[in-house]
């Protein structure tokens, strides 16, 4: 085979492979007897792909509230901050920056908390970077 052939194999499968996984990821509706696929909504939080460099934003959803709270030891860890659990409660998640940025306290809050009553964890609130 030649080195062409050889990359155009690598780039269809790798191309299955995201349709794949797309089609994984999206929620399936039925609207008048038909079967319809739409992406979520809001922006869904992958451990195997965000865990070592989380970057959290508003409606950021996670499957559960253990790799939520996991996640965000990871941020603490990787942006050398100090954060505090203020409200650690199984329903919800508050937590503050503990340290001090130059010369005021540091104004990082974020809050999350259970999406109706399904184990998925939504982030509510976020002040700070």
């Amino acid at each position: 085979m030649r080195k062409n052939q050889v990359r155009q194999i690598l780039m269809s499968m790798t191309l299955m492979s995201l349709a794949v996984f797309m089609n994984l990821r999206m929620k399936k509706t039925t609207v008048r007897g038909k079967t319809r696929r739409r992406a979520p909504r809001f922006k869904q939080y992958y451990r195997d792909h965000d865990l070592r460099f989380p970057k959290f934003s508003l409606g950021l959803e996670f499957p559960t509230m253990i790799e939520c709270i996991e996640a965000i030891q990871y941020y603490a860890n990787s942006c050398v901050r100090l954060l505090k659990f203020v409200k650690n409660e199984p329903g919800r998640l508050r937590v503050k920056c503990n340290g001090k940025a130059e010369k005021r306290h540091c104004p990082w809050v974020l809050y999350a908390s259970h999406v109706g009553k399904s184990l998925t964890v939504r982030v509510k609130t976020i002040l700070g970077e």
